[in-house]
This record gives C-alpha cells, sequence and structure tokens, in this order.
C-alpha cells in the first residue's frame, strides 16, 4: 500500500443514494468511489445479506470502498470503513 503525503482525503456514505465519495478535507475536491444501483436492485441485496438498516452500504459496496482507499493510500479511509460494521465480501 503506497501511503499518501495528502492525507487530507476522508470517506463519505452517501444513504441517499447509497454510494461512497473521497472527499477532500481541504480543498472539497471529490472522488466517486461506487457507482450507483438501481435501487431496487440494492434493496434486494440489502435484504439479501440481512441488512436491516437499508441506509447501510452492502457488503459489495464496503469492499470495493476497501479495494480503492487500499490501492489509494487513503489509510484514513480504511479506519473509517470499520464505523459501518458491515461485512466485506
Amino acid at each position: 500500500m503506497k501511503l499518501r503525503k495528502d492525507n487530507d482525503w476522508g470517506l463519505v456514505w452517501v444513504p441517499l443514494t447509497k454510494t461512497f465519495h473521497f472527499v477532500n478535507r481541504k480543498t472539497g475536491a471529490k472522488e466517486n468511489v461506487t457507482v450507483e444501483e438501481n435501487a431496487y436492485e440494492l434493496r434486494a441485496k440489502s435484504e439479501a445479506y440481512g441488512l436491516e438498516d437499508l441506509s447501510l452500504p452492502t457488503p459489495e459496496q464496503t469492499r470495493v470502498a476497501l479495494e480503492a482507499a487500499l490501492e489509494s493510500g487513503r489509510e484514513n479511509a480504511v479506519a473509517q470503513l470499520l464505523t459501518f460494521n458491515t461485512e466485506v465480501v
């Protein structure tokens, strides 16, 4: 894992669109991490994983965000992912 010198990036989960974004706290720059999916498909995936709170990311979305954080060296985002308390597949 390559660590970034500008460790001002954080991870933001948007429950309304069920997407993750990296956001730079200093510049406000934003990078998409996950692609928006069809609401019906997301609901079905959430229910299949037994998620009672449909505003949480699915394990697949968490995995994609974790991979993106590790590949880009944004270790702050890795710690943030742990707060969502979801599995990673």
